[in-house]
């Protein structure tokens, strides 16, 4: 199959210099950030965040619609039936 040299589509946008300089910037940015290393109690306490934040997404899609604090209250890895509402 012959390939042709244009893209399958044309993109309604352009990059002008105002937004490569702000690309320009947040790769910067980024590069010295992964220079510092994140503390330990500092990336656990962000896993936790992202683990509750994960678990009050899921348990909404499953119509349990928990609160903050009932999230906050369950244990890691699991949730138990008590804090589900609705659930006998």
């Amino acid at each position: 199959m012959k390939r042709s040299a244009s893209p399958p589509w044309t993109p309604h946008y352009s990059y002008g210099d105002a937004l490569v300089k702000d690309l320009y910037a947040v790769a910067d940015a980024r590069g010295r950030v992964e220079l510092f290393p994140l503390p330990a109690d500092e990336s656990l306490r962000l896993r936790h965040a992202a683990y509750q934040r994960s678990t009050r997404s899921s348990t909404r899609i499953e119509c349990n619609p928990l609160d903050d604090q009932e999230v906050r209250l369950a244990p890691p890895g699991r949730l138990p039936f008590g804090l589900l509402r609705g659930s006998s």
